[in-house]
């Protein structure tokens, strides 16, 4: 089943990624979404396009991941055909694990080290 719930306030969001099986970004314009990021942290595999910044940053090709290269009725059903078979072994969760704080500035100081 897909529901579509609509905007919901933050203190809010979070029981709806408790209950979700996947999370689907199917944009054609999107800068920077924190929503991606946010699926991720509660372990959802994560169908997006090639459109969405995040997906260059945090999604991979690889297990649970799907980015869409057309955003079309065939294009989303060809992503969730893909994901539904592997979201047992969800890597959400390791990946997000890399964007910290602490590691974002250890890239900067090293980019600033290397005058990079």
């Amino acid at each position: 089943n897909v529901y579509f719930e609509g905007f919901k306030q933050k203190d809010e969001i979070y029981k709806y990624y408790a209950i979700a099986d996947i999370f689907a970004v199917p944009s054609y314009e999107e800068v920077r979404w924190l929503v991606v990021n946010e699926a991720m942290c509660f372990g959802l595999p994560v169908l997006t396009s090639k459109f969405v910044w995040s997906s260059v940053d945090l999604i991979k090709q690889e297990s649970t991941w799907y980015i869409m290269e057309e955003v079309t009725p065939e294009g989303i059903a060809k992503g969730i055909e893909q994901i539904i078979p592997l979201i047992s072994h969800n890597k959400s969760q390791d990946t997000i694990k890399e964007f910290t704080v602490n590691n974002l500035i250890k890239k900067l100081k090293l980019k600033k080290l290397l005058n990079i």
